[in-house]
């Protein structure tokens, strides 16, 4: 029995030795054919990237786009000119509610408002306003028209005192963005407890997040590219899986379509709806009816789209009569190839764009007798999407997102793209 062990023993470290010889002349094979064709394309073979088609747009003398010189597209945190945190914290309830009502945040004592069902005034008496048009359907009220659209207007509600100086902490906290960790120390009083703190930094900051998402909607809304390569991304801020009842599912939340030219440096935010998708699959391209009323609103005239290799960017320029530069795959790491356009395909506008970009003194484009050359590729707008997320992580809204409520990841990119665009938050 014993000379049976030994004897098995020893087949199975022959066995093992054999598979081990094996292994070693397979990694010696892939080794060799590495070797033969990193020689001929050296990063090729070890990132799976291809740099010669990245780069190809270099050596006809095109730069990917240029500096703009004298011309502050964005307000960085650090040039923000603001009040110190000491002036704010020396400030009483008598100045800190003159300095809100100054700025626009609180209304004025003699402001008029209106009914929000039938637009007639409303008749103030005792501090309330009251519609007394016989006609209206809803016979609209305003109680408190001292705090009425602001944050303080629920807290107020409550039966609590309004604390201008806190909201002034609040907002200069969330305007240096400050996470909600940290500023539950700045805005906390003496004979307060953290948790109450942190409650009451949450109702103030949930109604200034509304804000500031809805400024930066207003402000997207209204901006419009012109005569120059326009690059269109979308990306997610959050994904939730679905219920138990069909857990095979994922919700991607939070889903922001960027806009951002080339020359001017200017861009815009728009939220999206949220997709669903297999579980472990990604967030999908986008689709051609939920981008294209906002490329309608916002592509002028002489614009040519710098897109990803998403069918729905070609579609809808083509809808439009808008060129897109073609080429980019990113399934075959190709990001930023060097795209050709036809003159005779192209409106008279776009070709003017193109032919200007190639006579600077930094082109962006080449200019030859049929065609039209310059980079592809949108990566601009993607380190755009970067640095929203960025600021979303620095404030503390990255993360999850909530199954009951799937606007709220919308809310808060929007938010951090308008402080991102405008540090401070303030116009």
């Amino acid at each position: 029995a014993d000379c049976e062990f030994w004897q098995s023993v020893q087949a199975r470290k022959e066995d093992w030795d054999f598979w081990l010889a094996l292994q070693a002349r397979r990694q010696a094979e892939r080794q060799a054919k590495l070797t033969a064709s990193t020689s001929k394309r050296p990063h090729a073979a070890v990132y799976g990237k291809k740099p010669v088609l990245n780069s190809k747009f270099k050596k006809r003398g095109i730069a990917y786009s240029r500096k703009v010189r004298g011309q502050v597209c964005n307000r960085t945190l650090r040039r923000l000119e603001q009040p110190s945190y000491q002036e704010v914290m020396l400030l009483t309830q008598a100045k800190a509610k003159a300095f809100l009502k100054q700025h626009g945040v609180l209304p004025a004592n003699k402001q008029t408002f209106f009914c929000w069902s039938c637009g007639e005034q409303l008749h103030m008496k005792e501090g309330v306003g009251r519609c007394n048009r016989r006609k209206c359907d809803n016979k609209s009220r305003l109680h408190d028209t001292a705090h009425v659209y602001t944050p303080l207007a629920s807290h107020a509600r409550a039966g609590y005192e309004a604390d201008y100086v806190c909201f002034l902490r609040c907002a200069y906290m969330l305007g240096c963005k400050i996470p909600a960790d940290a500023g539950v120390h700045m805005v906390r009083r003496p004979d307060e407890t953290p948790r109450a703190a942190e409650h009451r930094l949450y109702r103030y900051t949930q109604g200034m997040k509304v804000a500031l998402a809805y400024d930066q909607l207003l402000y997207s809304r209204d901006l419009v590219f012109k005569d120059e390569i326009v690059e269109p991304d979308s990306g997610r801020m959050g994904s939730k899986k679905t219920s138990t009842e069909d857990a095979t599912k994922k919700e991607h939340q939070g889903r922001t379509l960027v806009l951002k030219g080339r020359s001017s440096k200017k861009w815009g935010s728009f939220a999206l709806r949220t997709s669903i998708s297999r579980k472990g699959r990604g967030m999908g391209t986008e689709r051609k009816e939920e981008v294209a009323p906002v490329l309608q609103r916002s592509i002028g005239r002489g614009v040519v789209l710098a897109a990803d290799g998403a069918k729905a960017w070609k579609s809808v320029g083509d809808s439009m009569n808008t060129p897109t530069l073609p080429g980019v795959n990113h399934m075959k790491k190709i990001f930023t190839p060097l795209s050709r356009l036809r003159k005779k395909t192209m409106p008279p506008a776009a070709a003017r764009t193109l032919s200007r970009a190639s006579s600077t003194k930094v082109p962006t484009a080449q200019e030859g007798p049929r065609h039209f050359w310059a980079a592809g590729g949108d990566n601009a707008a993607e380190s755009c999407l970067g640095h929203i997320k960025q600021t979303m992580r620095r404030l503390g809204f990255a993360g999850r997102g909530n199954p009951t409520k799937k606007e709220t990841k919308s809310v808060q990119a929007l938010a951090a793209s308008a402080l991102l665009r405008s540090a401070g938050g303030w116009p």
